[in-house]
């Protein structure tokens, strides 16, 4: 039993939110110089991405999934070392 007011209630529905922070490291390097060099730690996080997407179709829909890049990187020619994402996932109980 549950007393959110002044009323008792048996059967309410909540939300569960669980956040999830995830770094992925790689090895940076110039992208004109030496790309070669780079562990690419982007290719990561889209992998990471595209597989919530694609398990978002086997889930019920009390179930959702967000993400966001929160670091990315300082400049579009250089492959950064460390790119961090978080994800929040969220079910109603």
């Amino acid at each position: 039993m549950i007393h959110l007011d002044n009323k008792n209630r048996s059967a309410v529905k909540t939300l569960c939110i669980m956040d999830l922070k995830v770094d992925f490291f790689g090895k940076s390097s110039h992208a004109a110089s030496a790309p070669w060099e780079d562990r690419n730690a982007l290719n990561g996080v889209q992998l990471f991405f595209h597989t919530v997407d694609m398990l978002r179709q086997h889930v019920t829909p009390d179930i959702m999934m967000h993400g966001i890049i929160q670091e990315g990187g300082t400049a579009a020619n250089i492959v950064p070392k460390k790119r961090q994402h978080i994800c929040i996932l969220e079910v109603i109980s």
